[in-house]
């Protein structure tokens, strides 16, 4: 958390018109798909290089693609202040919502 270990913000992921409000936490911990069993779960809400998104300007620094998941890097900055930060989203790949979900990387150990 921000001001106490271990506290997190748990959200759904964004629509269109709340990516914005996405960019202003400071650590993204995504455990669905983008689309799963032919169902849309949420947008693609990080840019493949640079995307401004209101007054936040993303950029995208590294992937790190893993097992089950994949660590993306970005540096996030406030356009009008000039003011930027190290942001990580954090995307569980293996995550099951539909089915058995035995087997599966434990969402809490990630």
């Amino acid at each position: 958390g921000y001001h106490r270990p271990r506290h997190y913000i748990a959200t759904q992921g964004p629509m269109q018109e709340t990516v914005r409000d996405f960019w202003r936490m400071p650590l993204l911990s995504w455990v669905t798909n983008l689309v799963e069993v032919g169902r849309v779960k949420c947008v693609r809400y990080w840019p493949d290089e640079t995307e401004v998104y209101g007054d936040i300007k993303v950029t995208l620094i590294e992937t790190e693609p893993l097992a089950e998941y994949v660590i993306r890097t970005f540096t996030v900055q406030k356009v009008n202040t000039g003011r930027s930060s190290s942001h990580y989203l954090n995307q569980l790949c293996s995550a099951v919502f539909f089915g058995d979900p035995r087997g599966h990387l434990n969402i809490t150990a990630f």
